[in-house]
């Protein structure tokens, strides 16, 4: 009898595995975020826009979550200037870094996108649009850093063992920003490695330690 249940536990188990790798290779994955040309000027045709089924969500919420497959879709609404409802999309292919960032007006007509890293780090180009889809503004976010993002994560890499490419666990953090009304460029990040946790401040240009204090 022993042997019987063994027998059928090993063949159940067999299907399943023949299941998931069956659904596995017929699975359609995801591209990894566009890049945006930053001579494009046309008017667009077509664009994404935000999947009604999920505004009931936002109705008394300002975060739905709704994951397609490998990309995981969060949406936040907000009130910008003069009270206007904006919604903000982020799409993220599984436990990357990176996504793609988009925010509609209240007609959800996209008006900005761009590709971020970690959150709210933008990366190449950020475009801005009018409420009819013409490309009105692009902005470079990567000029004021010479000390590059794919550098950032080479040295944390090396020095605290951490891998920003993938998404930094609650309490963590990396942004950057150039100070207003100054060249100065910097990346400021709180990471945890080996127990610890460090706050620093990196330059953009250099790559050398502004502030580093461990907490």
């Amino acid at each position: 009898m022993k042997k019987f249940i063994n027998g059928c536990a090993g063949i159940v188990a067999g299907l399943g595995i023949l299941v998931f790798i069956t659904y596995e290779c017929k699975r359609e994955k995801q591209p990894p975020p566009p890049k945006i040309a930053p001579e494009y000027t046309a008017p667009r045709e077509n664009h994404e826009r935000l999947d009604h089924h999920a505004l009931p969500l936002l109705k008394d919420r300002y975060v739905a979550i709704v994951k397609h497959g490998d990309t995981t879709i969060t949406w936040n609404r907000w009130m910008g200037e003069w009270r206007k409802t904006y919604y903000a999309e982020r799409k993220r292919l599984g436990n990357s870094a990176y996504s793609t960032y988009k925010v509609y007006n209240e007609n959800l007509n996209m008006i900005q996108e761009s590709q971020q890293f970690q959150n709210g780090m933008i990366m190449g180009w950020q475009a801005e649009y009018d409420d009819m889809g013409k490309l009105v503004k692009t902005y470079d976010a990567d000029k004021d850093f010479n000390f590059t993002i794919d550098d950032l994560i080479k040295k944390i890499k090396e020095e605290y063992n951490v891998d920003l490419t993938k998404q930094l666990p609650e309490g963590q953090w990396a942004k950057r920003y150039r100070v207003s009304s100054s060249p100065l460029a910097k990346y400021t990040l709180m990471i945890k490695s080996n127990g610890k946790m460090w706050y620093l401040e990196i330059d953009g240009d250099g790559g050398y330690y502004r502030h580093k204090n461990q907490m």
